[in-house]
């Protein structure tokens, strides 16, 4: 990381010390359990499953929230309830309920020494998220490890990207909105492929191995790896 200026770090399983697979079955059991007035579950779920598979498969005509929102209310039988009052309703969700998620989780605070690290040493700093989410719920979920997002350079949610990981242009879309070069950046992520496929457009890559999602598909090497506590020791020593 020597004679780099920025850092990209990821979010889920990287900084936030969560599996993913469980965070998803909570996540819809308790999406889908605040719209249970209107849609059967598994129903729900299937549509939400569709509109984020449209977000995945974007190809830049569009924010990520605008594509979610023209496959999700295709799909949707809106039963004479408004646009408008869904939307509301999804606002309530993330503001109100989604924050509630941590307490099935036993965090950390390793994601917030990682960025002290970092801060410590004058890196840009950017949170690197697949941009799946509102911007409220990726906050959330900083704030779970006492992170907020004045300690970033810039944090990708679905209102502002246009592409999601594993699309090379989403690395590229990063570069161009904080005016970045790829040679001076390091993408530190636990994902084989949605992380480090940042390699194939010339940033240096770091595997977190903690919670290292492994990909049959793909075989990328990353440039250094090691645990959340690893990267702690090698930003402190650059």
């Amino acid at each position: 990381m020597e004679g780099k200026r920025t850092i990209l770090f990821d979010l889920d399983g990287t900084l936030l010390p969560i599996d993913m697979d469980k965070f998803i079955e909570k996540y819809f059991r308790l999406l889908s359990g605040h719209f249970a007035d209107l849609y059967n579950p598994e129903y729900f779920v299937d549509v939400i499953n569709k509109a984020t598979e449209n977000m995945i498969k974007n190809d830049g005509k569009l924010t990520n929230k605008e594509a979610f929102e023209k496959k999700f209310f295709e799909l949707i039988d809106l039963q004479g309830v408004r646009e408008k009052e869904i939307w509301d309703r999804f606002y309530d969700f993330y503001d109100n309920y989604f924050p509630t998620l941590k307490n099935h989780f036993e965090l950390d605070k390793l994601g917030a020494e990682i960025v002290k690290a970092a801060t410590d040493k004058n890196f840009n700093i950017i949170i690197a998220t697949n941009p799946l989410f509102p911007r409220n719920a990726i906050t959330a979920r900083l704030e779970w490890i006492d992170l907020n997002p004045d300690d970033f350079n810039y944090i990708t949610s679905y209102e502002e990207m246009h592409y999601c990981k594993p699309n090379i242009n989403y690395y590229r879309e990063i570069m161009d909105k904080t005016n970045n070069n790829p040679k001076d950046c390091v993408m530190v992520g636990n994902d084989m492929r949605d992380d480090m496929v940042a390699k194939k457009l010339g940033i240096k890559t770091f595997l977190i191995e903690d919670f290292m999602v492994k990909r049959d598909e793909v075989s990328i090497e990353p440039d250094w790896q090691g645990t959340r506590t690893d990267i702690i020791n090698h930003i402190k020593n650059l």
